[in-house]
């Protein structure tokens, strides 16, 4: 894994515990509410878990290379996308 790709990953992790306690905030101080912060939660989530999964591609190599985990990441958040 190049130093470009771990810095990738690690700003898509970092970026999802940055909303995740943003949206705990806003949420504690009345600033959204229980549906939005819902929202929040799911998007943070999304973003450690496609973070979660396209480092372990790159860690996993030539094993998982052949899966494309996180293609199949983009097609689910697409799929619920239109099925809505």
């Amino acid at each position: 894994m190049t130093s470009e790709q771990k810095y990738f990953l690690a700003g898509f992790g970092l970026l999802s515990v940055i909303l995740l306690f943003a949206g705990a905030g806003l949420a504690d101080n009345g600033y959204v509410g229980p549906d939005k912060f819902l929202w929040i939660q799911s998007i943070a989530l999304f973003i450690g878990l496609f973070a979660l999964a396209g480092a372990c591609e790159k860690v996993l190599g030539k094993g998982l290379a052949e899966f494309k985990t996180t293609s199949l990441w983009w097609a689910a958040l697409f799929e619920s996308d239109i099925s809505h």
